[in-house]
């Protein structure tokens, strides 16, 4: 039967949202869809068929997914639909997408009223209103329309905004090109014909007769507004993000956090369209009640919770949800976000990471660190100091006295750690870095803290979704994985067989170049013991960890570079230069900076022991109110500095 309002829609990925969206544009007026889907995971597919066994949904695959090389996913898609007779027939039609409402305003009551007021009229542009995430963190399963109420424009601003449009246009009219914000008609101005806005003004030929694709909002959504919930929470965009855009394969893949923050805006309230009209709520009923429909639906949307999970369980993952605003105190700030759930695992951690009182909520995470014993200067207070301020408590393994310890600290003996005999330090003298780098496995194996070395200040509270805890560092050769700060489950695959390794007889890196292997194994079969002692400083710290972690494939869980290692050994300067900017150092995904003992030497030799004034590192201790003349680098300390090598990784011939 034909119908005579008909909307096209492209889905890749959209099971949690399908269902509200349909009951909705239903319950408007419109009589049919015509649903393209893009490799879908999800259950969209699934959903899909169910309406279409209702009547309601024509469902097709795009021929796009048997050709992954050419791009223009979204045209083929427009192109393929109009050889379907119930696109033929239809006399009106609507190319929007499933994070896309139209809003009808005045007392119109639904679309065929609208065309009837707009008359005469052959296409009607409808201005699009993107929402922000007011703050929200978690997917729930809710209506999307009730859940997001703040603006990314403000239509008061004295400048208007410009924004997309959706056209629903005559399907007889003579059109050049239909693409998904409105047909292309060149010189429609002299047909005779009618092209109108939201408000119902007639659109002159600076639009109609070009391909203009937007149009100022303020003035044009009196009759009809085409609400657009494109990032909808912090959770549902990472699941975006991941998918790519339903327009192509992966368009999101380069610039996730730039198009998430343009969206998220705050630019005013729109309260007039969150509750769902009595038509369209028992339609959404009928389709939660339906015996196939209501667990497809639940299905979709515990997939997007597990999927969501999985990638925030990724170091990359969740550096773009930090990035998206997880874990910023401000966030939410004056905001509408729907109110967090208990249940909510986002909700929890992003309450955790914030220090907000949250039901079941952990203590944060002890941070332990090693001083072989001696005074500290002001390098290692600064490191304390941070980690106290952010909450965490804070246990120093040492093999001798600290006079100069700090207040809040916990003392343990290095020397209680079962490392091996043959590694082991019994005083504070020498340079103890093989003891250093297997001492934090031990603690980590025995304890559960997350290891930072003592040249690590602290910027934002260490809350990770996972036990897993290290980041990579920029090298020439490619990233690294640094030992600097380590967290690892106790049943890690990696931790176990880094302690195996360890404990071994006569251990060979298995890192290593074959020759060198060669050589240590020739040399132990001569009757010459090998030892982990004999190699290059960074061997059982970076170079081991790394390898470790690449083998278990626990290395997904690394953060990229900027979230703890921002100044690698190369611009380390960086820290002293007082023209150097805050944010070169502290991104919205960085936990912590990472000094060197090439720096701590730099200050001693060429700063007298503090940092110059104005320099980033001068603003650290500022905002830790941490006095380096009272605690200056001395060029020739007491004591060894046994643990910042480990960021000065060589290679091994």
């Amino acid at each position: 039967m034909p119908h005579r309002f008909l909307i096209v829609t492209n889905m890749k990925n959209e099971g949690p949202y399908i269902l509200e969206w349909m009951a909705h544009h239903l319950a408007l007026g419109f009589g049919h869809v015509i649903a393209v889907t893009n490799d879908c995971v999800d259950g969209t597919d699934e959903i899909l068929q169910r309406l279409q066994a209702l009547g309601q949904v024509t469902h097709l695959i795009n021929p796009a997914v048997l050709d992954q090389g050419k791009k223009q996913w979204q045209r083929r898609a427009q192109r393929y639909v109009q050889h379907y007779p119930v696109y033929a027939q239809a006399e009106w039609i609507l190319h929007a997408d499933v994070d896309e409402f139209v809003c009808l305003n005045d007392s119109i009551r639904d679309v065929p009223t609208l065309v009837d007021r707009m008359q005469p009229a052959h296409a009607i542009s409808m201005t699009s209103m993107p929402f922000s995430s007011g703050g929200a963190v978690s997917l729930q399963d809710q209506p999307v329309r009730a859940q997001f109420r703040e603006l990314t424009h403000d239509l008061t601003a004295a400048e208007p905004a410009m924004t997309a449009v959706k056209t629903l246009f005559r399907n007889d009219l003579r059109i050049a090109a239909r693409t998904n914000h409105r047909p292309n008609i060149p010189e429609f101005s002299q047909t005779g014909l009618v092209w109108r806005d939201g408000s119902g003004n007639a659109l002159g030929p600076e639009f109609t007769d070009t391909k203009a694709k937007t149009i100022a909002a303020a003035g044009t959504t009196d009759l009809v507004q085409l609400n657009h919930y494109a990032i909808r929470s912090v959770e549902a965009f990472l699941l975006k993000a991941d998918r790519g855009d339903v327009a192509g394969a992966a368009r999101l893949d380069d610039r996730p956090t730039g198009y998430y923050k343009r969206l998220d805006r705050r630019g005013g309230v729109d309260d007039r369209h969150t509750a769902m009209t009595d038509a369209a709520q028992a339609r959404l009923d009928d389709y939660l009640a339906d015996a196939v429909l209501g667990p497809l639906h639940r299905a979709a949307v515990e997939w997007h919770l597990t999927r969501a999970r999985d990638i925030l369980h990724t170091g990359e993952g969740y550096a773009l949800a930090r990035r998206l605003g997880l874990g910023d105190p401000g966030f939410q700030a004056d905001r509408r976000a729907p109110p967090p759930k208990a249940d909510a695992p986002m909700d929890r951690l992003h309450a955790r990471a914030c220090q907000t009182p949250a039901p079941d909520n952990p203590p944060l995470p002890t941070i332990a660190s090693f001083w072989p014993g001696g005074s500290l200067s002001f390098f290692e207070h600064l490191a304390i100091a941070s980690f106290r301020a952010a909450g965490h408590p804070y246990h120093l393994f040492t093999l001798g006295p600290v006079p100069n310890l700090p207040a809040g600290v916990e003392v343990r003996s290095a020397n209680d750690v079962p490392v091996p005999a043959a590694y082991r330090c019994s005083d504070a003298q020498g340079d103890p870095g093989v003891f250093a780098d297997l001492l934090r496995l031990y603690v980590i194996r025995d304890t559960g803290v997350i290891w930072a070395d003592i040249s690590t200040v602290c910027l934002s509270r260490f809350v990770f979704p996972t036990a897993n805890v290290f980041g990579y560092e920029d090298h020439p050769g490619g990233p690294q994985v640094q030992n600097a700060i380590l967290g690892l489950p106790p049943n890690s695959p990696a931790l176990t067989s880094m302690i195996a390794f360890i404990e071994s007889e006569n251990p060979v890196p298995p890192f290593f170049r074959a020759r060198r292997q060669r050589q240590l194994t020739e040399r132990i079969s001569a009757g010459d013991p090998a030892s982990l002692n004999d190699h290059k400083p960074g061997t059982t710290g970076p170079r081991m960890v790394d390898y470790f972690l690449r083998s278990s494939g626990e290395i997904t869980h690394a953060m990229p570079p900027a979230a703890f290692f921002p100044a690698p050994s190369a611009t380390l300067k960086r820290l002293l230069d007082p023209d150097a900017q805050v944010e070169a150092f502290e991104q919205a995904d960085a936990f912590s900076v990472t000094l060197t003992r090439d720096l701590k030497r730099l200050l001693a030799t060429d700063q007298n022991g503090s940092p110059p004034a104005g320099s980033y590192l001068e603003g650290l201790c500022q905002r830790h109110a941490i006095d380096p003349g009272q605690f200056p680098i001395s060029y020739d300390p007491p004591v060894a500095d046994p643990v910042l090598h480990t960021l000065e990784t060589q290679s091994e011939p």
